[in-house]
């Protein structure tokens, strides 16, 4: 009974993270837009206050040119500048209104709305919310990794040593191998599948093409360059997201299975907060999700197949092709294929995970898998950074 309810300590959370990073994320952006509403309903009120005296201002001199007008007796009526200037001063604070109403965020104008993730426009969002949930994710993943290793498995503080991090030559060989694998098929990323299922960013972005394949959008599971011909079938213009700043760099419609690139320097204007972003999910991709990731599915999930509730009675040293091949399996089918509906990544996820298992079998350790799984996202992220492909990171 004690080891069934620790699994359920260990997954509950693990299964709850994503869906917990996106309301988290959403409360974040929600604050945001309510900060900015209140912002420019006072800069509204002070040009509605200047606009009033204007209107004011055109009536006077209406009366006046009419009160002329009158004396002189003519019967022709000549519009003067000042009707005019009303006629387009009134046109313009149209075209204001009508911008305001262009806005993609729902207008929040309470503290309680902020609460609520159905102000998100989930067709649509803007970068924030896509990078706040991102790190919401990182966060928790944090605060359960300290937590599982404190409360619930105490044999997991080694983490927190530097032997544990210090990796063998068979790890860095299988690091090796799944880099090379993963530059050939591509890979996977785990972060939030929700946000890959329901397609939050609708358009892609591309900076010089990253040799006409780092920016590509999804259709029956293969990859397709992005064409200006997409771009003709809908006024974009009206539908982007009004965050994301003007960039020279292509555009296109995406399908219902999009991919988001994941580039920064299109988000941000700052090199310094593109570097900032890229380092830190550099490294959480490092250390936090392989400890998380390889914590559920080799330390757990492998050995819960072999011994049941007793997996921790299990050796790390011990090896069944059942369970080997189930764990992958689980992992690729219900993630890679029926989440993301990858087309060749899911062969990436298939093979580096047989090269951590085979890791941890091989040196009967637990932190082998460890290694393996962190050198080889360092890898890829290195190379992300240097080439700038930043589909490897999508």
């Amino acid at each position: 009974m004690v080891e069934f309810i620790n699994l359920l300590l260990v997954l509950i959370p693990y299964a709850s993270s994503v869906p917990l990073s996106l309301y988290i994320g959403s409360v974040l952006e929600n604050i945001k837009n309510y900060h900015y509403y209140n912002k420019k309903v006072i800069k509204k009120k002070k040009n509605d206050d200047i606009d009033i005296k204007k209107e004011e201002n055109i009536k006077n001199e209406k009366v006046n040119e009419e009160d002329k007008l009158n004396t002189l007796n003519t019967n022709e009526s000549i519009p003067s500048d000042s009707l005019k200037n009303s006629h387009n001063f009134k046109f313009d604070i149209n075209n204001d209104k009508e911008n305001e109403n262009k806005h993609n965020y729902k207008i929040l104008k309470s503290n309680k709305d902020c609460l609520s993730f159905k102000n998100v426009n989930l067709s649509q969002p803007s970068k924030y919310y896509i990078y706040y949930t991102r790190f919401c994710l990182y966060f928790i993943i944090l605060i359960n990794v300290v937590i599982i290793t404190k409360c619930v498995i105490p044999e997991l503080l080694e983490i927190f040593t530097l032997n544990f991090w210090i990796p063998s030559k068979l790890s860095l060989k299988n690091s090796l191998v799944g880099f090379v694998v993963s530059v050939i098929f591509g890979h996977p990323w785990l972060d939030n599948p929700y946000l890959q299922m329901y397609t939050l960013n609708r358009y892609l972005r591309n900076q010089n093409d990253y040799n006409n394949r780092s920016c590509c959008f999804k259709k029956k599971f293969k990859y397709c360059k992005s064409s200006k011909k997409d771009v003709i079938e809908e006024d974009y213009n009206t539908k982007m997201n009004n965050d994301l700043p003007p960039r020279k760099s292509s555009l296109s419609l995406s399908y219902k299975k999009a991919y988001l690139v994941w580039n920064p320097a299109l988000h941000f204007n700052s090199k310094v907060n593109a570097f900032i972003i890229d380092i830190s999910r550099l490294i959480c991709s490092c250390v936090l999700i392989p400890v998380m990731e390889e914590l559920v599915f080799r330390y757990i999930f492998y050995r819960f197949i072999i011994g049941g509730f007793n997996y921790k009675l299990v050796s790390f040293s011990t090896w069944r092709w059942t369970a080997a091949i189930l764990s992958n399996i689980v992992i690729t089918h219900v993630f890679y294929i029926r989440c993301y509906e990858k087309s060749e990544e899911w062969i990436t996820g298939l093979i580096n995970g047989y090269l951590c298992t085979y890791s941890m079998v091989k040196q009967g350790r637990w932190n082998a898998s460890v290694n393996t799984h962190c050198l080889t996202n360092l890898f890829i992220g290195l190379y992300v950074l240097i080439t700038k492909k930043y589909k490897y990171w999508s």
